[in-house]
């Protein structure tokens, strides 16, 4: 929770931890949530294409380990 940004602002952070915390896709999410409630908040920190991909590459991993495990899953 907190390196996601959630109670405080990242764009008030020093240059190196901002940096850091970009990596974190819910810090994204948690920006864009923001940007629902407060029209004027600073967007510097969202990208929203970062986030489709943490999305997307988690979906397709956790499908090709469902489909991977199958097997064993029925078999117990």
């Amino acid at each position: 929770i907190i390196f996601a940004a959630i109670f405080f602002i990242p764009e008030t952070l020093p240059p190196p931890i901002r940096a850091i915390i970009w990596y974190n896709p819910l810090s994204h999410i948690v920006a864009i949530m923001r940007t629902a409630f407060y029209p004027m908040y600073p967007t510097q920190m969202i990208s929203v294409p970062y986030v489709l991909a943490w999305i997307i590459g988690s979906l397709v991993v956790g499908l090709a380990m469902q489909r991977v495990m199958r097997f064993r899953i029925v078999e117990h």
